[in-house]
């Protein structure tokens, strides 16, 4: 058996065992965001999958399961969102701030064509342009190469105007929904079936389920922190719920004692752009299905902590 498979068993086994306060038995686990319930046989025939937190493309780690609908067909809208802009973020990390990287995509423009190529990014900040020769014109690439290599050689090339733009795409509200769904699933891995399932996160799930609705509003917020960590989260006092630090995005969402209109409330009491001190509890971020509020009586003990926050609510 191989170790995805083990890891998928055990998380199923660890959920079912969480999940039978509301299936009555251990051997369904209920998919956190639709709320779904699936037995084994759904997890060995791919109807229920390993999900990724954050999605996989930009490094995350499977520590719970979702079903195939909310994994693949929701979660693909928003993941390639939030993974174009992490491509996004990374060009212009490379292109500003030459950054070393492994290379990022990008068209040239140079002379009167323009190319495809990938931005190399030496460790003493020298950048490189590598022409593709595979998504290129041959004869785009004849020309440019040639026009290159003359600038080289009459040393005219002191002045040359290069235009580069980045080949990713994103589009901003669904990279918001992504965040989203990976500060949800997050605090479903650390917290469980009490925490996700509970009224006051339905409209987060809704929103999620529905990427393309604008159901709910103000989780995005920008974080003002010294740490150096990418990932973590903390139950706050001042607005009852839990922030989701996603390196330098944060995502607010409801606790078990926040009012039902959670989002509207905040709307109400904070402005854009209104600097927050945040305090409360640190949580580590899951590495594995803990699930705490399911299976243990006290779940957290960790020192309090201040937070600054700016939000930047859309």
């Amino acid at each position: 058996m191989s170790s995805t498979k083990k890891k998928k068993i055990s998380l199923f086994q660890r959920g079912a065992a969480a999940a039978e306060r509301y299936t009555g038995t251990s051997d369904l686990y209920m998919c956190p965001i639709c709320g779904n319930a699936f037995n084994m046989s759904d997890l060995l025939t791919a109807k229920l999958t390993l999900e990724h937190i954050p999605p996989s493309s930009v490094g995350g780690k499977g520590i719970a399961l979702t079903c195939e609908t909310c994994n693949k067909t929701a979660g693909y809208t928003i993941d390639a969102a939030v993974s174009g802009r992490a491509d996004v973020i990374n060009f212009t990390n490379v292109i500003a701030n030459s950054e070393s990287s492994l290379g990022v995509k990008a068209c040239l423009q140079i002379g009167e064509d323009s190319v495809n190529v990938q931005v190399l990014c030496e460790e003493d900040g020298t950048v490189n342009f590598l022409i593709l020769g595979d998504s290129n014109n041959p004869c785009t690439v004849e020309r440019t190469s040639a026009y290159m290599e003359r600038l080289a050689r009459d040393r005219e090339g002191d002045g040359e105007v290069l235009h580069v733009v980045s080949r990713a795409r994103y589009h901003g509200r669904m990279a918001q929904v992504g965040d989203l769904k990976t500060a949800f699933l997050a605090a479903f891995a650390a917290f469980g079936y009490r925490y996700a399932l509970d009224p006051r996160l339905e409209l987060v799930r809704s929103q999620i389920l529905h990427p393309c609705e604008h159901i709910i509003d103000g989780w995005s917020v920008a974080l003002n922190l010294p740490e150096d960590r990418q990932y973590m989260l903390m139950i706050t006092e001042s607005v009852t719920g839990v922030v989701v630090k996603l390196d330098k995005v944060g995502v607010i969402l409801p606790w078990l004692e926040s009012r039902s209109d959670f989002y509207g409330e905040l709307a109400r009491t904070y402005s854009p752009n209104e600097r927050l001190q945040l305090n409360g509890k640190i949580v580590t971020w899951p590495t594995r299905l803990e699930m705490a509020l399911d299976f243990y009586q006290s779940a957290y003990s960790e020192q309090k902590k201040g937070m600054d926050l700016i939000s930047e609510r859309k």
